[in-house]
């Protein structure tokens, strides 16, 4: 799974930074995920779990060197993610470590 960080400027300018000219793009793998009505659990002594409420792009079939006129012929549609980071454990506060 590809996430972008601070992909709209309203969120950037909240946290004073500067909108990145390029997309922040991290990976979270797998065991990010869970299950439709699945409960998400606060480890002992985290402190700092912030979420937010993520548009999910669903790909649904292999890409590669896609033109932008054609991205959309691989998009199978769209969902909402909840998304967690453990800020506690974050190298710092926005940058995956």
């Amino acid at each position: 799974m590809l996430a972008l960080g601070l992909n709209y400027a309203d969120h950037a300018k909240e946290l004073a930074f500067k909108a990145p000219e390029e997309p922040l793009a991290f990976v979270k793998g797998e065991a990010s995920l869970i299950g439709h009505r699945a409960f998400t659990m606060r480890p002992d002594g985290v402190d700092f779990m912030h979420y937010e409420c993520e548009l999910a792009v669903v790909i649904g079939r292999p890409a590669r060197r896609v033109s932008k006129a054609d991205a959309l012929q691989h998009v199978a549609g769209y969902t909402v993610a909840n998304d967690y980071a453990i800020r506690d454990y974050l190298e710092n506060w926005y940058r995956p470590n």
